[in-house]
């Protein structure tokens, strides 16, 4: 998992979108992809919990986002 590439990225991104407002903009315009968002997201979670990392929220975010952006993990 790229939770140490994505610690580097987070420090400069100034807006990220929550998750509660990332899971309804997935839901209305591309349910199909909700059910790979949320495992991506909880597998980013639970290791940037587990190397306690801060941000974790965000770097799961910024995680879940890339593998469902990514065709060939859809």
């Amino acid at each position: 998992m790229r939770i140490d590439i994505l610690k580097t990225f987070a420090e400069d991104i100034e807006t990220i979108d929550t998750f509660s407002s990332t899971m309804r903009n997935l839901r209305k315009k591309s349910p199909e992809k909700v059910t790979k968002f949320l495992q991506a997201f909880k597998q980013a979670f639970d290791l940037a919990s587990e190397q306690n990392l801060d941000d974790v929220e965000q770097l799961a975010l910024l995680e879940a986002l890339h593998v469902i952006s990514n065709p060939k993990n859809v």
